[in-house]
Order: C-alpha cells, then structure tokens, then sequence
C-alpha cells in the first residue's frame, strides 16, 4: 500500500464527522488499483472508494475535492485522474476520467446520473468538472471558492 501523504486532508463530513481523505494506490497482479481512503480520527477506514473503475492503473491524479456537489447540504466526492490501459495492439492508452460519490447518511453513492450527462476531456480540471456537477443539480458556485 502506497499513501499519497502530500494529497491528503482533512474535512468534516457532517454525518460522518472528521475524516481524512487519503489517496493511495496498491498493487496486485502487476497492475497499480488506486483508492481513495477515508480514515476517522482513530485511525480506522470508515469508507473505501475506487475510482479507476475497469482501468489498469492510475497514470496521474488531478485532483479530489470534497464539496456539496448535489446541493443536499452534505460534502460529496469528486476524483478527476489520468488512467491507463493497454490497447488492441499493446500500446498503452491514457485517458482522463472523473468519479463523483454522494454523501448519504450511511457512506457514500457514486453517482450514476451526472455520468450519464458528462464526458470529460483531457483538457478538463477539477474546477471546471465540479462546476458543471454543480451547474447539472441546478447550483451555481464561485469559481475563487473552489482554489
């Protein structure tokens, strides 16, 4: 297990309390699965989320935060990452793509609806997706808010 210690932080998760959301990656079968760790003050894993879906390995994170994004009062997740994969003839493949899990009274959602709605590019950033998020459930944020 691989912590990534400079990307960690803090957040109050109004149902959940105090969390600190920690990436991280390990490796099994040759391949690096990249999580995303939500660890109470005690030191426990009280959520796991795995953001990379059916890709091979985590290429680069561009960014978590952890924001109302459905306006239902409770700090959601947003994971922007470059992700890779082998191609049909054995080339490798990057390609960005983005999670988002809803804070619920027992955990966390990951969203089926907004994915639905939004692809994202390579040139895309952790501001502009969140924005959209936001703009889709019908809230507006200031851009300065979200540095």
């Amino acid at each position: 297990l691989k912590i990534v210690t400079e990307q960690a932080y803090p957040r109050n998760f109004e149902k959940l309390g105090y969390l600190q959301v920690i990436p991280g990656t390990y490796t099994m079968g040759g391949y690096e699965i990249f999580m995303v760790y939500l660890v109470n003050q005690e030191g426990n894993i009280v959520a796991c989320l795995t953001p990379m879906e059916d890709y091979e390995n985590l290429y680069s994170l561009k960014g978590i935060s952890c924001w109302d994004l459905d306006g239902d009062g409770l700090k959601d997740i947003a994971v922007l990452a470059k992700y890779s994969y082998e191609g049909e003839n054995h080339e490798m493949i990057t390609k960005t793509d983005y999670s988002i899990y809803y804070q619920r009274t027992g955990g966390f959602d990951i969203d089926t609806d907004f994915e639905n709605y939004y692809r994202c590019t390579e040139e895309n950033t952790l501001e502009e997706l969140v924005t959209k998020i936001r703009e889709y459930w019908g809230w507006k944020v200031e851009t300065e808010v979200l540095k």
